[in-house]
């Protein structure tokens, strides 16, 4: 079993290695997604895609998650269609 992310670690922090919060990196999040022009994305698809992902590599969906049950965590599990990549921006 893989081991979890001990509480508090920071994954995505700024240049002076400060955690962002929540409201910040969703901040950021919404900006590239209105700049791309993107209808209907959500900062919660990353995590349904990674919890989907992590699901189909055969790891436990909760221990990737975090969530305190399977189920919990099953509900993130989805078929991702797949999309065609964005042209490059000029």
């Amino acid at each position: 079993m893989r081991k979890r992310i001990p509480e508090g670690t920071t994954i995505i922090h700024t240049r002076r290695l400060k955690p962002y919060t929540y409201y910040g990196i969703r901040s950021i999040f919404r900006r590239v997604v209105d700049r791309a022009k993107l209808p209907d994305v959500h900062i919660h698809d990353i995590r349904r895609t990674a919890i989907t992902n992590a699901k189909k590599e055969g790891r436990r969906a909760q221990e990737f998650s975090l969530h305190k049950t399977e189920s919990e965590a099953n509900a993130y599990v989805v078929e991702v269609p797949r999309v065609r990549p964005l042209e490059p921006m000029e």
